[in-house]
């Protein structure tokens, strides 16, 4: 896998899968469908997506700007473009804290 993001799509479509069988020999037939039917093939189409897309440097944050234009046409969809923020400031904050850590383990 070129990046992270792709071996992590391998692994739920591995995990669907074996969720599935799981489900099936419980007789969970509605999981079974879940992930069978709906996160297996996400997960498939976001890999293959992945692979022939490759991360090429580009670090615009085009989703956070896709859903403000989206809810300046309709301001229905200000609460997805809250939520990619939300997701935003976190992973910020995670980065941010990473370094930190780094830092203090490498002063040790």
């Amino acid at each position: 896998m070129r990046e992270g993001v792709g071996f992590g799509q391998f692994l739920m479509v591995l995990f669907s899968l074996l969720y599935g069988i799981i489900s099936f020999s419980f007789t969970y037939y509605g999981e079974m469908i879940t992930y069978l039917g709906m996160t297996m093939p996400m997960s498939i189409f976001a890999l293959i997506s992945w692979l022939k897309n490759p991360y090429n440097g580009n670090k615009s944050i085009v989703l956070i700007i896709l859903w403000i234009l989206a809810s300046i046409y309709d301001a229905k969809y200000i609460s997805v473009v809250v939520c990619f923020v939300a997701f935003l400031v976190n992973d910020i904050y995670g980065f941010v804290n990473w370094c930190k850590m780094k830092k203090r383990q490498n002063n040790n």
